[in-house]
């Protein structure tokens, strides 16, 4: 490749007619290839970055934008790229739910001391383009520090577990739901262990044994609340369950 820095001077006649011109030639061969190396080497990070199945992102602390994600998050959330570079400083307030932006400046605060490599987790919810609220689990790390060495760049991850947060939400109801079914039972309801302990009593069992409260009867042997007439039988039916 050849390169003129600046315009040649030009070498003229008596009658002002140009006869011919000076200029310099400059070899650019290796600058050249060092930008086709750095194209390419772009394009195979490009490349690595859009075929993560998480969304990777790059987080400005000081102007609070997002300055880069890779294309899951049109998958995630319907938000290409380009979009999200768009809105901004209104990122946080147009996708994070109210709820979670309550919670921004404290997890900015938490950055002021963060160490490079260090890693912070959170779960958060993001709007998605048909309205509904999508969660996720944000994996975030020191990306690029300010001249005074605060953090100015976090990059992180950012995973979509709103099929695992829902399931996890209706175990816990339906575990509240049959707890209260064992509690309003007028018939005594225990679970006992292998070694004959109790592990769980409901309230009728408790006021059959007398006791105040759980911890009077937890840990405590069965065969020691049964009639001594009725020990015998009563293991025997432990010991064939």
């Amino acid at each position: 490749g050849v390169n003129i820095p600046y315009p040649p001077n030009e070498f003229k006649n008596s009658d002002g007619e140009i006869i011919g011109v000076l200029g310099v030639a400059q070899d650019v061969t290796e600058l050249k290839a060092a930008e086709q190396r750095l194209i390419r080497s772009e394009h195979f990070l490009k490349s690595i970055t859009n075929a993560s199945p998480l969304i990777i992102y790059v987080f400005d602390i000081t102007t609070q934008t997002n300055v880069y994600s890779n294309r899951q998050i049109a998958v995630d959330l319907c938000y290409s790229p380009s979009q999200i570079l768009d809105l901004g400083s209104d990122f946080l307030g147009t996708l994070l739910h109210p709820d979670d932006m309550k919670r921004v400046p404290a997890l900015l605060h938490r950055w002021e001391n963060a160490r490079d490599g260090e890693i912070f987790e959170q779960e958060y919810r993001m709007r998605h383009t048909d309205g509904s609220w999508r969660c996720f689990l944000g994996r975030d790390t020191v990306f690029t520090r300010s001249d005074d060495g605060s953090v100015q760049q976090i990059i992180g991850t950012a995973q979509d577990v709103t099929e695992r947060v829902a399931t996890q939400s209706a175990l816990r109801q339906s575990e509240e739901k049959l707890r209260s079914i064992v509690e309003l039972d007028p018939e005594c309801v225990k679970l006992v262990g292998r070694d004959g302990r109790v592990q769980e009593m409901n309230r009728a069992g408790l006021l059959i044994v007398e006791a105040d409260c759980r911890d009077d009867i937890l840990g405590r042997r069965v065969l020691d609340l049964v009639a001594p007439e009725y020990r015998e039988a009563f293991n025997e039916l432990h010991d064939r369950v």
